[in-house]
């Protein structure tokens, strides 16, 4: 198989994930989550709850806002003021659930947990397959039967489950095919405007052993997430430490200093010392910094 392989870039590459993962910036949210639930400030059923909540927001601060007006499913489906989960701030990379329509997600969420009684057993019944690579593709079908959850969503759905409650699944791939911004960046760096998916795949393969070999180990969860930012990195929106720096601001945002408390002692366990003090929200400065003149940032 031909590539055309920009080696610069491909060392680029390799350096920003090697940064990302050492600031614990590839998937925050996942790990703050577990850390939440290891300290026993969330169950494992109210740890179910905020993951989803987590992944039909987009916004941490939405999910961590709705888990303590309404800390279970039921208690939200059967509570009067249930409506009022449509009024905190759903992120872009959730518009399809906008104007309202979360509502109708949870419910059928909690039509599908209601048959099996808790969240857990419902999740895993997807768990069909005989290796963890193959139940994280049908675990990911699975969720795709709740209303409004998508591919993208469902891969994230998976993924949080396995990071913060030790499901046994694993990604075989990274799903290239169907994610646009890591088969952009694939095709960047290896020279090819109209690849097929063998080509992906391989290109795909290539990229993460080159990583393992210059010390940067990646699952394909991980993998997916660094070769997506990493593309827009290139186009002057991504820089290093930008989720730590939305993360942030989502504590922020969240208004009760009391419900603050949990988050920001996680945050210190979790994100090591160079990065703590990265201000919060976007700095449109920083993402400039690698399509203007190549440089990763690699501390606050």
């Amino acid at each position: 198989m031909t590539f055309n392989i920009d080696h610069q870039t491909l060392d680029d590459l390799v350096e920003t994930g090697r940064v990302m993962r050492d600031a614990n910036d590839i998937e925050p949210w996942a790990m703050l989550i577990r850390d939440l639930h290891e300290q026993e400030v969330i169950n494992r059923e109210e740890t179910h709850w905020v993951i989803t909540l987590h992944n039909s927001y987009d916004a941490f601060s939405s999910a961590w806002q709705a888990y303590n007006r309404w800390n279970t499913p039921h208690a939200w489906a059967t509570a009067p003021d249930q409506d009022d989960a449509r009024d905190y701030p759903i992120m872009t990379e959730r518009r399809n659930l906008h104007g309202g329509r979360i509502i109708k997600k949870l419910h059928n969420y909690l039509g599908h947990v209601v048959g099996s009684g808790t969240q857990e057993s419902w999740l895993r019944q997807g768990l069909t397959q005989a290796t963890p690579e193959n139940n994280f593709r049908s675990l990911q079908a699975h969720m795709r039967k709740v209303w409004g959850v998508g591919r993208q969503s469902a891969f994230e759905w998976a993924e949080f489950v396995q990071k913060a409650l030790d499901f046994p699944i694993t990604a075989a791939d990274a799903e290239l095919w169907e994610s646009s911004g890591p088969r952009k960046s694939l095709q960047r760096i290896y020279g090819n405007p109209k690849p097929d998916l063998a080509w992906l795949n391989q290109a795909a393969n290539h990229a993460r052993q080159y990583m393992a070999d210059n010390g940067v180990d990646l699952a394909w969860e991980d993998f997916e997430t660094v070769i997506c930012d990493f593309n827009v990195m290139r186009d002057g929106r991504y820089y290093p430490g930008q989720h730590l720096a939305f993360l942030k601001q989502e504590i922020m945002d969240v208004p009760d200093r009391g419900q603050q408390t949990a988050l920001w002692s996680a945050w210190e366990r979790l994100i090591p010392e160079i990065w703590q003090d990265i201000p919060p929200g976007i700095n449109k400065a920083y993402r400039a910094e690698y399509a203007t003149n190549r440089t990763i940032r690699s501390h606050a």
